[in-house]
């Protein structure tokens, strides 16, 4: 089978690229072949960059037209079987997406919130991290909107993106990571038979890439560290880390913040306001492969994402590395962090709570070897890449042999 898959991420990092990283070589293992199409503004016919085709993102009539033509001259040239979309919800136009999942069987993976919130994202209205999570969600999928100018765009963009929105339901198969966007499709009348539900995995683990760093050979490091990896930005909650250090700064730790993004000059600041500056440790973006010394070394993963998140695949990462995960109680994160088990969960915007709990695992060995052993267990038995697979191929027959069918 060869499956073409379809993204607009521009940046090599992040959960969608981790996510494609990992399943193009899982689909390798089982002997399928994959293109790889990003969409990208400003270009001009078909090119090719670091192994993926380079085609036009779309959002109007005109430029929805130019996308798909581009789209089906890379899918005749390529030969393929079946259509993968990932994240395309603000560079594909409902004119390109109808008419590409008519030319071949589509499956779609749910990567993020947009599409839900164009629907009329659930969000409990009682407490303050509601509130907070309602804000953030409106900051997150409709941009800071600090000018009229990009107030007026975005307002003219809100009923095309409803038209799009609508045109997920005639797809063939949406994958969903965790319950709460699949509870979300249900109320909004998709068709159940259309959903399929498929955690995802990771091939990262202790065993892997040994050799640079010697694994854990030279013991645990002192002070031990509290590591956060992800971009720095609003909805990932770095300035709450980072408040959250402030409350447990009478405990014996260093930490280390991993990524980069549009809010580390204020993350930076904030350190040095604070007075952490010798414990807080920037260390810029960094390839996958080049993270496990980070989770190696670290006693703790922090994930303070607010937001309706996917799936978190860091916070699996840590796991198969045997660490402990703090993090909010918000939708994807729930479906492998298990409160007590693996790590804890606390209620949105509590950073005390949340201080409180990373205080218990620095201040003792024994429940953060616990924690990391059980974590490890739920990963090795549960999030594998054969049980993705065989979901995911199960999705992609079904969408083929034209089972559940286009409207």
């Amino acid at each position: 089978m060869k499956i073409l898959h379809v993204h607009d991420k521009q940046q090599s990092v992040g959960g969608v690229r981790t996510y494609l990283r990992e399943l193009l070589a899982a689909l390798r293992h089982e002997g399928h072949e994959n293109v790889v199409v990003r969409l990208q503004r400003g270009v001009k016919g078909i090119h090719r960059e670091d192994g993926e085709y380079l085609v036009r993102s779309s959002v109007g009539p005109l430029s929805s037209a130019i996308a798909f033509r581009g789209l089906e001259d890379v899918i005749q040239t390529e030969r393929s079987d079946l259509i993968h979309l990932h994240s395309i919800f603000t560079t594909m136009g409902p004119a390109a997406m109808r008419r590409l999942s008519l030319l071949l069987p589509t499956v779609l993976t749910l990567h993020d919130i947009h599409p839900l919130y164009s629907w009329g994202l659930k969000v409990p209205s009682d407490g303050l991290a509601a509130g907070e999570m309602r804000r953030l969600v409106r900051r997150f999928t409709r941009g800071h909107a600090a000018t009229l100018v990009s107030r007026i765009k975005q307002a003219s963009a809100w009923p095309l993106r409803r038209l799009l929105a609508r045109e997920y339901r005639r797809l063939d198969i949406i994958l969903v990571a965790n319950s709460y966007f699949r509870e979300e499709l249900l109320a909004h009348r998709f068709d159940p038979r259309k959903l399929r539900f498929i955690p995802f995995f990771t091939s990262k683990g202790p065993a892997i890439g040994r050799g640079r760093d010697n694994g854990g050979d030279t013991g645990p490091p002192d002070p031990p560290v509290i590591l956060f990896v992800g971009r720095l930005s609003e909805e990932k909650g770095i300035l709450s880390f980072i408040a959250m250090l402030d409350l447990i700064r009478d405990s014996h730790w260093v930490a280390e913040i991993v990524g980069e993004g549009p809010q580390e000059e204020g993350a930076r600041r904030l350190v040095e306001a604070l007075r952490l500056g010798g414990r807080v440790f920037f260390r810029g973006p960094v390839a996958f492969d080049e993270l496990d010394p980070y989770y190696r070394r670290c006693r703790v993963v922090v994930v303070p994402s607010v937001i309706p998140e996917n799936f978190v695949l860091v916070g699996l990462e840590s796991l198969a590395f045997a660490k402990p995960v703090v993090a909010f109680r918000v939708s994807g994160i729930t479906e492998w962090l298990r409160d007590g088990v693996n790590g804890f969960l606390v209620e949105p915007n509590d950073l005390q709570a949340m201080g409180n709990r990373v205080r218990r695992v620095l201040e003792s060995d024994s429940l953060a070897a616990e924690l990391g052993r059980n974590g490890e267990g739920i990963v090795r038995t549960e999030f594998t890449r054969e049980r993705h697979i065989a979901v995911l191929l199960s999705a992609y027959k079904d969408a083929l042999r034209g089972r559940v069918g286009r409207t």
